[in-house]
């Protein structure tokens, strides 16, 4: 089954979750999708064993928590055996298609084209998209597809600009960091695999370090200055958008009083600068996960960082997620695709077109 598909069925499911006034309905969309793709694909002794591992699951988790790791277990477990796949470079058109909807609809909501004017569109108003992370991360996956489909200068100029339209409209962090990161594989790529898997697992440990850095380049250059402290002033990068506090207070908890199974329950406000709902999650996959769902889920993510091989952009894009964002707190299509393209089968890589990575 192609994530092209899964997508479509998305916009139409999340159009119908808007309108009728119930977000519920991507939720149990999700569910009966990805159990129904696994009783249609994996045999009967697979069923049998990931019942078992729902049944496990539940049990230390909790009914809410282990259906939703359960989704996500089957997500990866299809990716990895190649039932779906994350394909946009056999499917690029397909994709432009599909990104029309929610791009339109963007465009008509927004009051202004300043930089970065979409960043902080109320999805709530929204009937094609339900996170502020789901176009920005489709169309930077897409913007460097379609750049390492072609050595055209045609393509790729599209290319640039799909990923440079992204920048100015979204001023999404995660997307100039990913492009970063890609254009440092693509170019030193053992050394900047290292980088990658570093930024992803310590950032929140040499934040200190890079911040001073990142102050440095802000106060020389005002384009990296509007993209680092957006125009919130030096403070907005020494506490990394207010992240640094909930990684402070998140990884004492979890090292003074582990969990290993089940989760922590709501975060104190303490641990945040912001007293919006929206923004009391620590931004960071592997914390968050620990105190979510326990450190053995979280352990098991660090495992796969440290033993993924990096080898399309795409990939690149779904690590260097990993530090900043909270990706699996809740079951939505960015959790999706993330795991489809951290899992998928070796054999359906989208590898560049001018080097390979070996681990």
């Amino acid at each position: 089954m192609s994530s092209s598909l899964i997508y479509l069925l998305y916009l139409i499911v999340n159009f119908l979750s808007e309108f009728l006034g119930n977000s519920q309905i991507v939720t149990f969309f999700f569910v009966v999708l990805f159990f129904g793709l696994a009783f249609l694909y994996l045999s009967i002794r697979a069923v049998i064993y990931c019942l078992l591992i729902l049944g496990v699951v539940i049990y230390f988790n909790g009914p809410m928590d282990g259906v939703k790791l359960f989704v996500f277990v089957l997500v990866a477990l299809l990716s990895s055996q190649s039932r779906i796949k994350f394909i946009i470079n056999g499917e690029i058109r397909i994709w432009f298609f599909l990104v029309l909807a929610p791009l339109f609809e963007v465009v008509l909501k927004a009051k202004t084209f300043s930089f970065g004017f979409a960043r902080e569109l109320d999805t709530d108003v929204l009937y094609f998209t339900s996170n502020t992370m789901e176009l920005p991360l489709i169309l930077l996956v897409l913007g460097i597809t379609v750049i390492n489909s072609s050595r055209r200068y045609k393509v790729q100029f599209l290319g640039s600009l799909l990923l440079l339209a992204n920048v100015y409209a979204f001023n999404r962090r995660f997307v100039v960091i990913g492009i970063v990161l890609w254009i440092l594989v693509n170019n030193l790529p053992r050394v900047g695999m290292i980088l990658t898997k570093m930024y992803s697992v310590l950032l929140p440990m040499i934040w200190g370090f890079m911040s001073l850095v990142l102050v440095w380049l802000s106060a020389h250059n005002s384009v990296i200055s509007s993209v680092l402290t957006k125009g919130e002033g030096t403070r907005n990068i020494l506490t990394a958008s207010g992240r640094i506090q909930g990684w402070i207070f998140g990884s004492k908890f979890l090292f003074e009083n582990p969990i290993w199974f089940g989760s922590y329950g709501q975060l104190p406000r303490d641990w945040f600068y912001t007293e919006s709902d929206r923004y009391h999650h620590v931004h960071n996959t592997l914390i968050q996960t620990g105190l979510d769902y326990g450190l053995v889920w979280s352990f098991l993510l660090l495992v796969v960082l440290l033993k993924l091989n990096i080898n399309s952009g795409r990939k690149i894009v779904a690590v260097a997620m990993f530090p900043t964002e909270s990706l699996f707190m809740n079951m939505h299509l960015v959790a999706v695709i993330i795991l489809l393209i951290i899992f998928e089968n070796e054999e359906n890589k989208d590898t560049f077109s001018d080097y390979r990575v070996k681990t």
